[in-house]
């Protein structure tokens, strides 16, 4: 529902500008980690999502990642190629595949996620701990708002 901006406090339009800006700038570093270490944007995705498990299987990355079987299996072989996951049989059921991390994939994702942690750490230098508590407040705020 679109809120007639005039009705809105300045101080509430600030933060919502302030969110909006952030998120393309992280848009932009995720591309930018991708593109670096050879893979596409998506890739990136599946990659947070292997390397956060014991074992995930094709269909359920295209589930997270509301992608098509299909266009799930190219980029799995662009990121097997690329050395970050290997396939193997999923254990009670050799029909199926569970995808996993190798530690080159565990590294990249490591290296990607160091890459936009150096950046914060850089920002929030020179704040005071009651202002890295309110963003925090503030952004899992928003996050839970956001998640719905």
């Amino acid at each position: 529902m679109l809120t007639n901006q005039a009705s809105v406090p300045a101080g509430r339009h600030r933060h919502s500008q302030a969110v909006v800006a952030l998120c393309r700038v992280v848009e932009v570093q995720r591309r930018r980690a991708a593109e670096q270490l050879g893979i596409s944007e998506t890739g990136l995705a599946a990659l947070v999502l292997i390397c956060a498990g014991d074992g995930i299987s094709p269909s359920d990355i295209a589930t997270e990642l509301d992608l098509t079987s299909g266009s799930v299996s190219p980029m799995l072989d662009q990121l097997a190629g690329s050395g970050y996951i290997e396939r193997s049989p999923h254990p009670r059921d050799r029909r199926r595949l569970l995808i996993n991390a190798k530690p080159g994939g565990h590294h990249a994702l490591a290296w990607a996620t160091e890459q936009m942690d150096q950046y914060l750490r850089d920002v929030t230098a020179g704040m005071s701990e009651q202002d890295h508590d309110a963003i925090a407040r503030f952004l899992s705020a928003a996050t839970e708002a956001l998640d719905g």
